[in-house]
């Protein structure tokens, strides 16, 4: 009885039912890793509300007189919470400005924690100061924005200086690293001239006009400005305006 040979070949339809492998589908369902992803930009969310701080040179530019005596520059920070502590090296030109010292700003210890400066190093044949200070208590550290240390220049020669910013390092309370960005400036020292009230280096009707600017003001008075009492006679008066116009056109 062979019939057996016949439904053998039936048997061929099993790979038919073998469709399983098109139920394989099971792959196309793996779109479920595609989705996975997506919990990944939450981390991408956070970055754009945070500011990171910024310690900078303040004011950025400014201008001294050479025969002005000793000018200051603040290195403050903004943006910053619970400082605990901070560090930098500012060099100069040392040719241009030399550095008188340095002093402690009221922001490290504006909470109520005390503070520890440490004494500045002053190099001004290469033109560096290094300043920092630390902070202690059970207070929390400052948060926003102040001055971190007051340094005083004196000017040497006409000329610029960049004041730059390196070496910076700035803690919070428990001594975790802040991650800080920085901002440099600069400083122009002019010469000066008899009658150059405006310090731009000439004699010229704008430095007339200031001076009238003060006309018939005294020692004592609000609007007395010794810069233009050219006499010094205590007030101001034509002969101070007569004084700086006899150095009409002078230039530095």
């Amino acid at each position: 009885n062979y019939s057996a040979q016949g439904p053998t070949p039936t048997p061929t339809n099993t790979p038919m039912t073998t469709p399983t492998p098109t139920v394989t589908p099971t792959p196309s369902n793996t779109p479920t890793p595609i989705n996975t992803p997506t919990p990944t930009a939450t981390p991408t969310a956070t970055p754009p509300g945070e500011i990171t701080p910024l310690v900078w040179i303040g004011p950025p530019d400014q201008t001294a007189q050479l025969s002005g005596g000793n000018f200051t520059a603040d290195v403050a920070i903004a943006n910053v919470t619970d400082l605990g502590s901070f560090q930098f090296v500012l060099t100069f030109s040392p040719n241009i400005v030399h550095v008188e010292g340095a002093e402690l700003g009221h922001f490290l210890g504006s909470t109520g924690r005390g503070t520890v400066p440490v004494d500045p190093e002053i190099d001004n044949q290469l033109g560096t100061v290094s300043f920092g200070a630390a902070s202690f208590g059970e207070q929390e550290g400052s948060d926003g924005s102040g001055v971190l240390a007051t340094i005083t220049f004196s000017p040497q020669a006409t000329g610029g200086s960049d004041l730059h910013l390196q070496g910076v390092q700035v803690t919070d309370t428990v001594t975790e690293m802040i991650s800080v960005d920085l901002q440099d400036g600069q400083v122009t020292v002019t010469g000066t001239i008899p009658g150059d009230l405006d310090g731009d280096c000439d004699v010229d009707v704008m430095d007339i006009m200031i001076v009238a600017s003060h006309w018939n003001a005294v020692e004592g008075e609000e609007n007395y400005d010794p810069g233009c009492d050219m006499d010094n006679d205590g007030d101001i008066d034509v002969v101070d305006i007569m004084l700086v116009a006899s150095h009409w056109g002078d230039t530095c």
